[in-house]
């Protein structure tokens, strides 16, 4: 296996309130000081972005 690199986070709040799911992701948020995504209750922007913004960076046009 090869090492990859982290560009953020998606995160699964089915079973969390919204409050919880918050305070989550606003930790792992300021821990890894990347994006963190709750896909579920606002989508995948954030995340879609990160990837885009990344594949520019190793893949110049």
């Amino acid at each position: 296996m090869f090492p990859s690199k982290v560009i953020g986070f998606a995160l699964n709040s089915k079973n969390a309130s919204e409050f919880e799911a918050e305070k989550v992701r606003a930790r792992i948020k300021e821990k890894h000081c990347l994006p963190v995504c709750d896909v579920l209750r606002e989508g995948s922007d954030e995340l879609v972005e990160a990837i885009l913004n990344y594949k520019k960076k190793i893949i110049p046009a």
